[in-house]
């Protein structure tokens, strides 16, 4: 608004200039400030028919806190837009219905630097999706303007900081929890390898692992115990200021306790409440790369009212309750048949402790 408050103004001097000295050199002055506009103009106009704007993020999954660079990048078929664009980003999380969102602003000068870059760092763990709101866009004089809306958006899942037990087990006490076996038998598998002892047989060496290891290794034969843990996640909707902090410390939760089973060789279930669909949603994992998986699905439910008694409650009605169980809220309950363990209550290194204690 201001530079055509000064567009005019200019037009209007040149004017009465040449109005009051009717000279060659005021009159070529005023083509110019008419023509050079009116260029400027034209090829605005045509660079903005067909223009596409293109996002990109580097990552998928990031850790909480980690920071994410948004490439965005407005092309057109035939040239570049030389100009000024300015870009809002909006950002919300899925798994909230009332979902906290950010907008974010970049301005980039398209007559330096091709690619526009922001860098922000996610507040909270969830699915993060960032669209493209609107592109305003200017011509190099930054007379002219216009606005494009955009539908394109991008996921990233933000994974919650993982807290690992100060606790490690010993070999030995990891071989207890496996039926050791003396030869192969049909229902037994690898569960984990060893140095090699005298008496072991030669079969059992595994070649590739000893060449590595400059050491002679052997396969382990055995089966698993039949011990699976059920981590029941609260997804309930809380009404307070700070629910996303209290959601963010369940997610940590959950993810660190997942994680702490697999180290000791169990499998872990979760379950959780999706009210939309009222149905219990469960994910297996036995392993990490399992628990990632497991965790991106389980941020993507949306938190509802009583969510964590629908899911306390098919725990004990359904096919599942002759495993052990751990239930992790943010609320105060009273459940005989389930270990409840509440954030709000006790830090997250003391959680994973005291439960790696009841292993």
């Amino acid at each position: 608004m201001k530079r055509w408050l000064l567009y005019l103004i200019c037009i209007f001097s040149i004017l009465v200039l040449n109005v009051l000295y009717v000279e060659y050199q005021f009159f070529v002055l005023l083509m110019l400030v008419i023509a050079v506009p009116l260029i400027s103009w034209l090829l605005f106009i045509f660079s903005t028919v067909g223009l596409k704007v293109y996002m990109q993020l580097p990552q998928s999954i990031v850790s909480l806190g980690e920071e994410v660079v948004i490439r965005i990048k407005a092309v057109n078929k035939r040239f570049m837009f030389v100009g000024k664009q300015s870009y809002i980003i909006g950002m919300h999380y899925s798994n909230t219905e009332q979902a906290q969102a950010e907008t974010l602003k970049v301005t980039a000068d398209l007559e330096s630097v091709e690619v526009s870059l922001i860098d922000f760092k996610p507040e909270h763990c969830g699915i993060v999706e960032i669209t493209v709101k609107k592109v305003y866009l200017q011509d190099y004089l930054g007379i002219f303007r216009a606005s494009r809306d955009y539908n394109g958006k991008c996921e990233l899942a933000v994974m919650p900081e993982q807290v690992l037990s100060s606790k490690v087990k010993s070999y030995a006490e990891r071989q207890q929890e496996y039926s050791i076996i003396s030869g192969r038998e049909e229902d037994s598998e690898v569960v984990d390898w060893r140095e090699f002892q005298p008496g072991d047989k030669l079969n059992r060496i595994h070649w590739n692992m000893s060449v590595k290891a400059d050491e002679m290794i052997v396969k382990q034969y055995g089966s698993r115990g039949d011990i699976k843990y059920v981590l029941l996640a609260d997804l309930t909707q809380l009404k307070k200021e700070n629910f996303r902090d209290i959601l963010d410390k369940i997610y940590a939760a959950v993810y660190s306790i997942g994680n702490m089973y697999l180290e000791n060789g169990f499998e872990v279930l979760i379950l959780a409440w999706n009210e939309e669909s009222a149905f219990v949603e469960r994910y297996e994992s036995g392993s990490t790369q399992e628990l990632d998986r497991a965790m991106c699905g389980l941020m993507q439910i949306k938190c509802s009212i009583n969510a964590g008694e629908n899911v306390v409650d098919k725990y004990l009605k359904g096919e599942y309750l002759q495993y052990r169980a751990v239930f992790v809220t943010a609320k105060n309950y009273n459940i005989n048949q389930i270990q409840v363990v509440n954030v709000m209550e006790a830090n997250l290194q003391e959680i994973v402790d005291n439960l790696w204690q009841k292993i």
